[in-house]
């Protein structure tokens, strides 16, 4: 049984080939279909796995971190009741942490705001305290220079050392010289907070934009434990409290359910408030529409180029009636007839669909280029698009190619012995 179906499959792509280079026009105009289809299919999925990846990176952040902040404007009601609760505090994250499996990251951050200052020039800036985790997803995509920048032992020790943002080094600099001199390596080596003096260790700035969700600008950075020694305390109103959750399409949830747990840490009292990441909701929403809208497109070319091989297919059966009829006299049966047609729509099929593989996949060749044009979404491709893109292609040449295969097999063998 298997020996025949091979014989019927193997005979169906040799008929193919043989009808492509008898009907060269029409066979590639049906390919062609089929091979747009294809190439939409292949920039598709290649803009997908971009997204996703792009997505599970900077997105990730923006889409899966709720951020909580003191309340402001209290009636004078409440300011009674708040005075029950112990306000915000550093170790609310650390609580917060313990007390839900949804919580993926705290960021530690104490953030005061204030003038620093170089010799006789000073400009307003805020100045952030970061736990070296926290440091290390904040400043991932970012480059150091003039300076050795924070170690392991600086996080630990809590040294007064701290980072320069480049356009607050440029500010500093003006305003002490009446001009910029901030070029690498040339820098003051300390400024002045709170009436506390602070080596820089080195100068910062994004390395990669497109990567970088806060930018820090007109910020210094230095250890937590520098900024609770020497100018907030051990638990101070750290200003603001991001987490980040495990399940970013779980954050609306997870959100209220840290709002309730800081609730009763605060006695009772939501003396806070939490914003959630819309804005980056509905860009995520926006470019899930786009492909999706962009992916019926696809299909639709692909579907066209299925008539084109469908109208192909039938054409050659009115064709070749006489000799689908010598066939069934000389003993074969339907099922080989339809095999053989069966496969010959595969096969027109799948040629155009490795036609369009290649012609999609050219835009890999520039990723570069593209991920600068759309904002840091590199075209991503795996094995297992190619493998969907396969099966979808397999899946036209059967669906388009029953019909014809049925009509072929159905034929009576003396009607197609007189056709002429």
């Amino acid at each position: 049984m298997l020996t025949g179906v091979f014989k019927m499959a193997t005979v169906g792509i040799k008929t193919a080939f043989s009808e492509m280079r008898a009907h060269k026009v029409r066979s590639g105009l049906s390919i062609s279909g089929v091979t747009m289809g294809v190439a939409s299919m292949v920039v598709l999925a290649s803009l997908m796995g971009g997204v996703n990846a792009y997505m599970e990176g900077v997105m990730s952040r923006w889409l899966g971190a709720v951020v909580f902040a003191p309340r402001g404007n209290a009636t004078p009601m409440e300011k009674v009741s708040w005075g029950r609760s112990p306000g915000m505090k550093l170790s609310d994250g650390a609580y917060l942490e313990s007390a839900s499996s949804g919580v993926k990251l705290v960021y530690n951050r104490i953030i005061r705001s204030g003038k620093v200052g170089v010799g006789e020039g000073w400009i307003a800036a805020n100045v952030i305290g970061v736990s070296e985790a926290t440091f290390a997803a904040d400043f991932r995509f970012f480059r150091f220079d003039a300076g050795p920048g924070l170690s392991p032992a600086d996080f630990e020790s809590g040294k007064p050392t701290c980072l320069v943002a480049r356009d607050l080094m440029d500010k500093l600099l003006q305003s002490r010289n009446g001009r910029s001199t901030a070029t690498a390596g040339t820098h003051p080596a300390a400024l002045e907070f709170k009436g506390r003096v602070f080596s820089i260790a080195g100068v910062y700035e994004p390395s990669d934009r497109s990567k970088v969700v806060n930018d820090f600008k007109g910020c210094v950075i230095m250890p937590l434990r520098t900024m609770q020694k020497y100018v907030a305390g051990q638990d101070p109103d750290p200003g603001q409290l991001e987490i980040a959750v495990s399940d970013p399409a779980g954050i609306e949830a997870r959100s209220q359910e840290f709002s309730k747990s800081l609730a009763v840490r605060h006695r009772g009292i939501e003396d806070f408030l939490y914003q959630l990441p819309q804005g980056a909701q509905k860009v995520h929403e926006l470019l899930e529409n786009t492909v999706l809208l962009l992916g019926l497109l696809a299909f639709l070319s692909l579907g066209m180029g299925g008539f084109g091989i469908m109208n192909v297919m039938l054409s050659s059966i009115n064709e070749r009636t006489f000799e689908i009829g010598v066939r069934m006299a000389l003993g074969a049966k339907k099922i080989q007839i339809f095999l053989q047609f069966l496969v010959e729509s595969m096969t027109l099929s799948i040629i155009g669909g490795l036609a369009g593989s290649v012609l999609g996949a050219l835009p890999l060749l520039f990723k570069e280029e593209i991920k600068e044009s759309i904002d840091g979404i590199e075209p991503t491709l795996m094995v297992g698009h190619f493998l969907v893109i396969f099966l979808v292609v397999v899946g036209v040449g059967v669906l388009f190619g029953l019909h014809p295969a049925l009509k072929a097999s159905r034929l009576s063998p003396i009607e197609a012995l007189r056709h002429e």
